[in-house]
Formats: structure tokens, sequence, C-alpha cells
């Protein structure tokens, strides 16, 4: 992965394509998600947790029934009212510069990077201003940003409650396709009905209470995912 600060004199010719799928770099089942976003992530994926080799959760979106694949997009770009932001800042990361404060570096290899002016919108305005594919994925940036600590906090308090808990299903996707997953974690409706008055009144005051039965909620969108698979052919 070859990348760059991102510099409106060096980069001025570079464009972003508009085309989304596995040849564009989206070949991926599940994105990471972050507390400030889940309203809008709830309504259309199913949000499940990871956990990594330290055991701590991190929330995710499904976006697909395997790890290479993506059912919200196609070449004409995604099909949902919402794209998590970390699918939205697309060749985009935040890094350090010389100072430490956080600069903008551009992964130059990245399959949506682009000299080609066909189908590709132009990252700068002519006069070295941030054109608006900058600026979208400048905001997923600024959000991924900002709602790092504070997903990291929800998770830990959903863990210090019990309410994450291993997730093992089967999707039947036709008659001769099933794929299971066994490597999730949830929190599940029940889960949330179960806790103590305690627990409620902490994660209430914490602001978690309203997020984890927003994330409950999502569950019900595995359904919308098998009917994306089935439509596309098993």
């Amino acid at each position: 992965m070859r990348t760059a600060v991102l510099d409106n004199i060096a980069h001025a010719d570079l464009r972003l394509r508009r085309e989304s799928g596995p040849d564009f770099g989206d070949a991926v089942g599940q994105v990471a998600v972050f507390l400030p976003e889940l309203p809008q992530v709830q309504r259309e994926y199913p949000i499940l947790f990871s956990r990594d080799q330290d055991g701590s959760a991190s929330p995710i979106a499904l976006t697909g029934l395997q790890p290479d694949e993506l059912l919200f997009a196609s070449g004409a770009g995604w099909d949902a009212d919402y794209i998590p932001a970390a699918a939205r800042k697309g060749p985009f990361l935040l890094g350090k510069g010389e100072s430490d404060d956080p600069v903008i570096h551009v992964v130059l290899d990245h399959p949506k990077i682009t000299e080609d002016a066909e189908n590709a919108d132009p990252i700068f305005l002519p006069h070295g201003g941030h054109a608006l594919a900058l600026e979208n994925a400048l905001d997923a940036l600024r959000l991924i940003h900002s709602g790092m600590e504070p997903t990291r906090r929800m998770a830990a308090a959903f863990d210090d409650a019990k309410l994450i808990q291993p997730l093992s299903f089967n999707v039947q996707v036709s008659e001769t396709q099933a794929v299971k997953f066994d490597n999730f974690h949830a929190i599940l409706p029940e889960a949330i009905d179960a806790l103590s008055s305690g627990a409620l009144t902490k994660l209430s005051a914490a602001g978690f209470l309203q997020p984890a039965v927003l994330i409950a909620h999502s569950l019900g969108n595995i359904n919308r995912l098998i009917q994306r698979k089935r439509k596309r052919g098993a």
C-alpha cells in the first residue's frame, strides 16, 4: 500500500472513481461502525460485534454474507440510503504530519484512485480547494476520528453489563446453499430486557442504553441481506 500526504499541487490530477464493488476496493462483507452513526446504520444493516486478540469488542455492520461480498454496491455505486463512514472515506486516511497534527493521507494504489476523467470525480477544485468528493471523505474521517473513543467506551460498557454474547446462526440462501456465522457476537433484545434496574440506569446515564436498543433491533436486517443475496443469485 503506497500512501502519501495529500497535497493539492502534487495530487492535483487525482480523481475518485464513482464505481463501487470488488474491483474498486469494496469487496468486504463487514465494515466498522461508530457510535455517532448508529441511528443511520441500524436502519439498513445488521450490527454485530467482533473481538480482537485482547478480547475487546468492536461494532461492525454486515454488508454481505461472505467475507469478500458487498451486497449493497454494484458498478453504479452504493445501493443504500446511508454508507458507513469507514466505507465512505474511500482511499483516504488520517495520519500524523511532521508536527504530529492530523493530516490527510491518500492511498495512491487504491483502485478508486485514478487520473482518468471518465466516470470519476475530481479531488481538488481547479484552484486547489477541496472538491465535493474529498469533502465527503473528510466528513467520514471526522466522524471516525471523533467516534473512536466513545465507541470503545460504549463497547466496554456493554461488556460490563454482559450484553454482548456469542452468536451462531445459519442463513439458508437457497435450497443448496447455506452460510454459517459462528465468529460473531451480538446484543439480543432479550439480553436488554434481562438487565437489572441498576445496570439499566448505569447504561442510560452513560448515554449507551439507546445505542444498545438500536443495535439489538438492527438484527432484523439480516433478512434484508438474505433478500439481496437471493436477488443476485446464490
